[in-house]
C-alpha cells in the first residue's frame, strides 16, 4: 500500500497554469456532452465487446461501400469513427490524471478526518473552561453527531399467506432469513396477479426494493412452512 500521509502543496504559479489548460482544453472539446442518469442508463454501450462488432462493421463498410445505400452518410460514419478514437487515446492521457487527484483527495480526506478527530478531542478538554468555545464544539457535536441506523424488522407469514407492509423505507433491501421461499412486489396492491411481476428470494438471499415504493405485498410460497423476512422501516 503507497504512503498515504500526504505533504505537499501546488504553486499558485502552477494552479493557475493548469487552470488555464483545463480551460483551454475544454474550449477545444467544445462538442462534448453530459449526459443525466436516465440518458445514460438508457443509450446503448459499445464497451470492451462491442468495440470489436462496430470495428468489424467499420471496416467491412469501407470495404464494401457500395453495398451502403445512399441514403446512409458514410463520410458521418468515418467521422464518428475518428472522433471516438481521438477520444479514446486522449483518455488513456487523461484518465490516470483524474483518477490520480481522486485517490489523492479520498487519501487526504481520510488525512483530514483523523486531524480534525483529534483536534475536536481537544477542542472539548478546553471547552470546560471555556465558555464560548463550549457553545462551539457543542454546535460542531449536535450538526455532526452520527446517527445509529434503525435495525430492520422482522415479519412472518404463515404457509401460503400474503401481507402488505406499509411504510418500507425506500430503496431498502427485504432479507429472507427464513427457510421458505418468498416473493415480493412493490406497493400495495395484494389482489393483482398481473400489473408488477413479483421477484422471488430463496431462503438466505435479499432483493432490493425498487426506489420510489414504501409498500410491498409479500407472499409466502411454502404450503407448509412460515416465512420469516426483515425489511428496514421508515
Amino acid at each position: 500500500m503507497p504512503n498515504l500521509n500526504i505533504s505537499a502543496s501546488i504553486d499558485p504559479a502552477d494552479k493557475a497554469t493548469l487552470i488555464s489548460n483545463a480551460s483551454h482544453i475544454m474550449d477545444i472539446l467544445k462538442f462534448m456532452v453530459n449526459l443525466d442518469p436516465k440518458t445514460r442508463k438508457r443509450l446503448r454501450k459499445m464497451a470492451t465487446k462491442r468495440t470489436g462488432y462496430v470495428k468489424d462493421v467499420y471496416m467491412a463498410v469501407l470495404a464494401n461501400s457500395p453495398a451502403i445505400p445512399d441514403t446512409f452518410d458514410i463520410d458521418g460514419y468515418k467521422s464518428d469513427m475518428t472522433l471516438y478514437d481521438d477520444l479514446h487515446e486522449l483518455l488513456g492521457y487523461f484518465l490516470p490524471i483524474v483518477e490520480g487527484i481522486q485517490d489523492t483527495m479520498l487519501a487526504l480526506g481520510n488525512e483530514l478526518m483523523k486531524q480534525s478527530d483529534t483536534c475536536y478531542n481537544y477542542l472539548q478538554r478546553a471547552a470546560k473552561d471555556n465558555a464560548p468555545l463550549t457553545d462551539t464544539v457543542a454546535r460542531i457535536g449536535t450538526a455532526y453527531r452520527r446517527s445509529t441506523p434503525k435495525a430492520a424488522t422482522a415479519f412472518t407469514i404463515a404457509a401460503a399467506g400474503a401481507t402488505v407492509i406499509e411504510h418500507v423505507k425506500p430503496g431498502t433491501r427485504i432479507v429472507n432469513t427464513g427457510t421458505s421461499v418468498i416473493k415480493f412486489k412493490p406497493g400495495n396492491d395484494l389482489a393483482s396477479k398481473v400489473r408488477i411481476a413479483y421477484i422471488t428470494i430463496d431462503p438466505g438471499n435479499s432483493e432490493v426494493i425498487p426506489k420510489g415504493y414504501t409498500s410491498i405485498v409479500v407472499e409466502n410460497v411454502s404450503t407448509t412452512a412460515e416465512a420469516i423476512f426483515t425489511v428496514r422501516m421508515k
